[in-house]
């Protein structure tokens, strides 16, 4: 070997061993995967493969989610990193070693370490049945609570079925190799379902795990197992029936590090008392002028934006009502905002909230409905139309889940934390009781809950509520105290306007 060589060698990032790693992915909810284009069929479209035309899903969303993902399992939610390498998520996917802007400014090069982890795009497989979704979408104003005048959309969406294979490489050396047991904390978030993926993913959209996954190690100090290397093709992760659904037990890793995300979770499950009416366009011709809305299976949904829109609107009401117009500042921090006069000074949701399917509904039968002249009362002329809403059955309850959870920033105040819990609960109390009503057409007796079970987690202990036979609630030792507490907390909480 010459001096140049050896040279080039010692430069080199001296990869020991490479590791290949397959996953199939599974769409759980309907999932918008985007390029902001605008000129399609409808407002918002699908990034499609340009040679196929069928659904990609880049490498660099894949990377960013498990980035995303690995960062807050190591740090907390809000946490950003340090582009020093101290962490991780740094060590295993790279960083810029410098501050960009003071490097521009003194001419220097911008150093910057590039990731171990090799992500390629994925091209999706669709069901055969309803493979894409058209939703529509509205915004709100929050005093009347009608259609803002030119914010309503329509978006396309690929169905809960869809399927995409995942592959990546990882590159391990001498020094990185305790990157590999937090790899499998971050590929844990897909196998487990916490990691959603696309656009609106705080609101039910995105949700998917993978099913499955594949391994092969290839140590480059082996002469058989390079050559092995130099000839292996990736397994087609739509079609294989061998994966195996536990990564750590593939890779014979476990993550032993700690979990720094802090959260309150709720999941309830109640019962539709009246009739539900979240509106959609059924596509037919011959239907009712205003139908329920469906997924892509055919089945009754409560989707994340409505059921997120009418917690936010009641919870602002009851804040306001505490607080003033300093309880303001309390739904800003848990639903996010935006500066109409500055698109770049906005905030995102803290609150996640889950789309969840209408079970056991009645689903067929058709309204008529006419609208009444004021003066006369006699019908409106022209104004006759039908509509098919869900309704609950008698013998066995039709049910609902809601499920959603408020995520802790690691600087956050406990107090201040406790506090939008309380207001959460308070919220959860309306609906339990009937007096949140859901979906449209509120004025006529619609969507009105009762509620039947919750699962509370709150600073680690889970606490179930649940309703008896005589409609008495059934509390664990300690567990209304505990809520209690966090009503209180928001009684006493000081915010400024």
């Amino acid at each position: 070997m010459t001096q140049i060589e050896k040279t080039k060698w010692k430069q080199s990032r001296q990869v020991r061993e490479r590791i290949f790693i397959s996953g199939k992915l599974v769409l759980q909810s309907p999932t918008h995967l985007g390029n902001g284009d605008t000129s399609g069929v409808t407002d918002i479209g699908l990034l499609r493969d340009e040679v196929s035309g069928a659904p990609l899903l880049t490498g660099t969303s894949i990377t960013g989610a498990l980035r995303n993902y690995m960062r807050e399992v190591e740090l907390g939610y809000g946490v950003g990193e340090d582009a020093k390498g101290k962490h991780f998520v740094e060590q295993l996917f790279g960083y810029v070693g410098e501050d960009v802007a003071d490097a521009k400014k003194e001419n220097k090069p911008v150093a910057s370490i590039e990731s171990w982890l090799m992500v390629d795009d994925a091209i999706g497989v669709l069901p055969k049945k309803n493979p894409i979704e058209i939703r529509d979408g509205v915004a709100l104003d929050a005093d009347t609570r009608t259609a803002k005048d030119g914010a309503k959309y329509d978006i396309e969406l690929l169905a809960a079925g869809t399927v995409f294979p995942l592959h990546f490489e990882l590159w391990l050396t001498e020094e990185n190799q305790e990157t590999l047991p937090w790899l499998v904390r971050a590929l844990q978030g897909l196998e487990q379902g916490d990691i959603h993926l696309g656009m609106r993913k705080r609101r039910g959209y995105g949700r998917c795990q993978v099913m499955g996954w594949h391994v092969e190690r290839f140590a480059m100090n082996d002469v058989a197992k390079v050559v092995k290397w130099l000839n292996y093709q990736m397994p087609d992760a739509v079609k294989a029936t061998d994966f195996m659904p536990n990564i750590a037990q593939e890779l014979k890793v476990q993550f032993e590090g700690t979990d720094a995300r802090e959260f309150f979770q709720m999941k309830a499950t109640f019962k539709l008392a009246s009739s539900l009416l979240i509106r959609a366009d059924s596509g037919k011709a011959d239907a009712p002028d205003m139908v329920h809305l469906k997924n892509a299976a055919g089945e009754a949904a409560l989707s994340g934006t409505s059921l997120a829109g009418s917690i936010r609107a009641r919870a602002g009401r009851i804040a306001r009502t505490l607080k003033g117009a300093a309880g303001d500042e309390l739904i800003r921090g848990i639903f996010g905002w935006h500066d109409e006069n500055d698109p770049d000074n906005a905030s995102g949701s803290r609150l996640l909230v889950q789309e969840s399917v209408v079970e056991n509904p009645i689903a067929n039968l058709v309204q008529n409905r006419v609208k009444i002249d004021r003066f006369t009362g006699g019908a409106y002329p022209g104004a006759l139309f039908s509509q098919q809403p869900l309704f609950a059955r008698t013998e066995e309850p039709t049910t609902v889940k809601v499920n959603l959870s408020l995520r802790k920033l690691a600087q956050m105040d406990d107090e201040w934390f406790q506090a939008e819990v309380g207001l959460l609960l308070l919220v959860l109390k309306d609906l339990w009781t009937g007096d949140l009503p859901l979906g449209g057409e509120r004025s006529v007796g619609r969507g009105r809950l009762e509620g039947q079970e919750v699962k509370l987690m709150l600073n680690g202990r889970s606490i179930t509520i649940h309703t008896n036979k005589d409609g008495n609630l059934t509390f664990p030792d300690g567990g209304a105290q505990a809520l209690e507490d966090c009503v209180n907390a928001l009684n006493v909480l000081e915010v400024s306007a």
